[in-house]
């Protein structure tokens, strides 16, 4: 399969034209863009479980309003609490048995205990004791005032993260006793369709911002494909479609829920904005422009407390007369991660399987991120690595205005990575900033065209041509964007046939100057003679 550059289909927003969005003002159906939480909510109604654990970001309230949310309650505001009379202390109760469906989130478990052990007691045992509030260090007449007891027939939903309802699990054995089905699972992300955007619509209206219009929704599905990082797939992340309406007014345009993102996602933290003043001003080494052998721009994601942004990296490599070892500096130096080693090995098993399957690879070789202070790791760089160890053994220069993303297999097959929108506009920003009159591409996995949803500053220098994204599904395609020829060519100058006379070169080398170790086994094989 041939690779493609890439001219249309750069976001959702090229598959928007086409959408029949129906308007259906406010309207509280929400079975296809919520059909987990919708089967959970039919689950609960009918079901005589005491309690349920939902992995939701969304209180049930905002599906039901049989539901009562209590996590912005104190134990006494939801239980009661003591007040002296003057027959001494007498304990007040509040309306906890008003509504018999009960929700809370798992965070306000977690920071309450006081409440959470109440609240665990009494659905276990099925009835309200006011002695459950009294703790060890409880004064002598608070044990002994007047006490009451109630039924406590009440059905609870807890909500939150899988992270933090496990939690809540491990710290409170009883709750393990309570709950029959341990935690339901919750929708993330939908498929896109025209009756899922109808229901978004009114959802965002209904919960985020109610003077939305049909015109503006598919710029909010632009966000929200782009979180996903799927052309067919929304996200229905609450936090970010809150913090997303938080940087938006009414009358939104592309443009504002770009600058939304960008705020979100930290594109003006400090971290981002001091890492590209130094790729500009030359103290972290980028090259866009001009041609070098054994160097190529690989693209990187990087991940702080605070922000997300994607940065190009330098990568080099050298060779040398060797034992075919190639050698991952950033494993050596503990800054490499697994699944980088992994892709290093599979990198290192193509090449032995392309150029040594006869006989070991006289060479050596390291490959290593320049200027890379922080651990490193994935497979999303192994194309690059390989090109530029194929460039160092053929010495032939790698095409600077080029940046490479992509996995691959011990087949040479590019696989898809994460991140791709990040790593795209950040070589676009960086290498327009350092050579503005120069056309760049970025090399990425055929795999992964479903999953761009680019800035509109990218799109638009696409389509004026001075911005190229070319997709590939093999190694090979990439060599004449990369190298100016072909990986392989019947009757033409071509990459592979270069390496193997480089390599033949080394080994006419280990024979007229053996190294030392064979030396020393001949000298030992001569010493038995």
């Amino acid at each position: 399969m041939a690779e493609q550059q890439l001219t249309s289909c750069f976001s959702i927003l090229d598959k928007a034209h086409n959408w029949n969005i129906q308007d259906h003002g406010i309207n509280a159906q929400y079975d296809l863009l919520f059909p987990k939480f919708t089967t959970f909510l039919n689950y609960s109604k009918t079901s005589h479980e005491k309690a349920f654990l939902i992995s939701a970001d969304l209180s049930p309230t905002l599906f039901d309003n049989t539901w009562c949310d209590i996590s912005s309650q104190s134990v006494n505001q939801l239980f009661g609490k003591f007040t002296k009379t003057a027959d001494g202390l007498k304990f007040t109760p509040a309306n906890f048995n008003q509504h018999k469906r009960l929700c809370i989130s798992s965070a306000k478990l977690l920071s309450d205990s006081k409440l959470a052990d109440c609240l665990f007691t009494s659905l276990f045992n099925g009835i309200f004791n006011s002695s459950n509030l009294i703790d060890d260090h409880a004064s002598a007449e608070l044990v002994v005032a007047e006490h009451l007891q109630a039924p406590f027939a009440t059905q609870l939903t807890i909500y939150g993260s899988n992270h933090e309802l496990n939690e809540l699990l491990h710290f409170y054995p009883l709750l393990n006793q309570i709950v029959d089905h341990k935690i339901h699972e919750t929708d993330l992300a939908v498929e896109t369709s025209e009756q899922v955007l109808g229901q978004l619509l009114s959802h965002i209206r209904l919960h985020y911002c109610p003077a939305i219009t049909v015109k503006q929704l598919p710029y909010v599905c632009w966000a929200l494909s782009r979180q996903v990082e799927d052309q067919n797939w929304l996200s229905l992340d609450h936090h970010y479609l809150k913090a997303l309406f938080n940087h938006l007014n009414a009358e939104f345009e592309l443009s504002d829920v770009e600058e939304a993102v960008k705020h979100i996602t930290g594109f003006y933290s400090h971290a981002k904005q001091f890492n590209y003043d130094q790729l500009l001003r030359g103290a972290i080494k980028v090259d866009t422009s001009g041609q070098v052998v054994g160097q190529i721009n690989g693209l990187t994601v990087v991940e702080t407390d605070t922000a997300e942004f994607g940065e190009p990296s330098r990568i080099t490599a050298n060779v040398y007369l060797g034992d075919g070892d190639i050698g991952d500096i950033e494993r050596k130096s503990d800054l490499g991660g697994n699944i980088h080693a992994k892709a290093m090995m599979i990198l290192s098993s193509y090449v032995s399987r392309t150029f040594a399957q006869n006989a070991p690879m006289p060479v050596s070789a390291n490959i290593v991120f320049e200027q890379s202070y922080h651990e490193v790791d994935g497979d999303s760089a192994s194309l690059a690595e390989l090109y530029a160890l194929l460039s160092a053994l053929a010495k032939v220069k790698v095409n600077q205005n080029v940046a490479v993303t992509g996995a691959m297999d011990q087949l040479g097959n590019v696989l898809v990575v994460g991140g791709l929108d990040l790593k795209i506009e950040s070589f676009y920003d960086i290498a327009k900033a350092l050579s503005p009159n120069e056309t760049h591409t970025v090399l990425i996995p055929k795999g992964n065209l479903a999953h761009i949803n680019l800035s509109q500053r990218v799109v638009d220098a696409i389509k004026q041509g001075t911005f190229k994204i070319v997709a590939i599904s093999h190694v090979k395609q990439a060599s004449d964007y990369l190298l100016n020829l072909p990986a392989e060519a019947d009757e033409q100058d071509n990459l592979f046939d270069k390496v193997r006379d480089s390599l033949d070169r080394f080994e006419s080398d280990v024979e007229t100057h053996p190294p030392l170790r064979q030396k020393i086994w001949q000298l030992l094989k001569l010493s038995r003679n």
